[in-house]
């Protein structure tokens, strides 16, 4: 995908090349277009909104990766009197026909979510069943040699997790 840095540089040189003034870039790093909900830069931005305002999104997969979150948020963005330019798109959405016409890249990326997330899934599963480690090693434990190799105790670390818990039940 593109890196949070690329997708800057892009709208900065489309606001550029546009004659587009941007106040600011937000990002919702690290959070999934999923629900939009979750975006917290966006929700605050579209609450920031005002008539003539206008959003730039470097791909539609970072806006919305379901339908229903795409109507709800381009509903509140397209009723403040705003819009929204998608730039991988090329697309500018500032009416009700402009925002259904746009449905079809938002399917895209929500079948391309779901199918990701089937895969990785699928993925974990055979591991599991092959007796392999899934997942992140928490702190207390580490490989025992390379990467497939058994997951142990790190003695010194496992005792760092115990006095943290011999303080907290001392302190309830």
């Amino acid at each position: 995908g593109l890196s949070l840095g690329t997708q800057k540089e892009n709208i900065e040189k489309w606001a550029k090349s546009n004659g587009y003034h941007l106040h600011h870039i937000y990002s919702d790093d690290g959070r999934s277009a999923s629900d939009v909900n979750d975006l917290i830069a966006l929700n605050g931005i579209v609450e920031m909104l005002q008539p003539r305002d206008c959003i730039i999104v470097a791909d539609m997969s970072r806006f919305s990766r379901s339908i229903d979150g795409y109507m709800e948020i381009t509903n509140r963005i397209l009723n403040k009197g705003c819009r929204i330019i998608i730039l991988t798109e090329n697309r500018v959405i500032s009416t009700e026909k402009d925002r259904d016409s746009a449905i079809k890249f938002v399917e895209i990326a929500q079948y391309h979510s779901e199918n990701t997330s089937r895969s990785i899934n699928r993925i974990y599963e055979d591991k599991r069943d092959r007796g392999e480690f899934v997942g992140k090693i928490s702190y207390g434990w580490k490989r025992s040699g390379g990467p497939k190799s058994e997951v142990i105790e790190v003695s010194e670390e496992q005792a760092v997790i115990k006095y943290i818990f011999e303080l907290a039940s001392e302190t309830r």
